[in-house]
């Protein structure tokens, strides 16, 4: 059957249908090539894409972390701050007491002697107006105190010396 579709072509027709089947090859060819233009196209959009995705992950992860830094530097900075402060007001008030216990008698309460003459130095200093009181300063030493200490020992000498500042205190007052 096929002979006689052969013998009833003419003759032209075959290498017509020859150029045709070449020229659909052809096409085929250029149409799939297309296609895989277009698929590669479409891959290099979706890795670009990725890529571009990884990139802002990488650039939000590394802000992230420079955040977590700064954040955890400044807390740190005030952690510190505040340990400072608080290290300075306890300097301050151990400053106060043994500025105190340098000055103030720990036994009578009253001031002691180099309290007395940094007084007795600022005085000149302080200017008071016309007409005021006249500053007064005194300086206490019991007499024979030692024997005081001796024969009653020193519990009755310090009460002997904390009855005499509070007669005083009683007397003329403070300061």
């Amino acid at each position: 059957m096929v002979a006689v579709q052969k013998a009833l072509r003419a003759p032209g027709i075959e290498a017509e249908e020859s150029a045709l089947n070449v020229l659909y090859a052809a096409r085929e060819k250029e149409s799939r090539i297309h296609e895989l233009e277009r698929d590669n196209k479409f891959q290099l959009a979706i890795k670009a894409a990725r890529s571009d995705s990884e990139r802002r992950d990488s650039l939000v992860s590394r802000q992230r972390l420079s955040f977590g830094i700064v954040f955890g530097a400044a807390l740190a900075l005030g952690a510190v701050s505040l340990l400072l402060l608080l290290l300075l007001r306890g300097q301050r008030r151990q400053a106060a007491a043994l500025r105190a216990q340098a000055l103030i008698d720990p036994l009578t309460g009253v001031e002691n002697r180099r309290r007395f003459v940094q007084r007795v130095h600022a005085v000149p200093a302080t200017s008071r107006p016309p007409g005021s009181a006249q500053h007064a300063s005194m300086l206490v030493d019991l007499d024979h105190f030692k024997r005081i200490n001796d024969s009653g020992g020193h519990s009755f000498g310090d009460l002997v010396l904390c009855g005499e500042v509070d007669c005083m205190l009683r007397t003329i007052g403070t300061q």
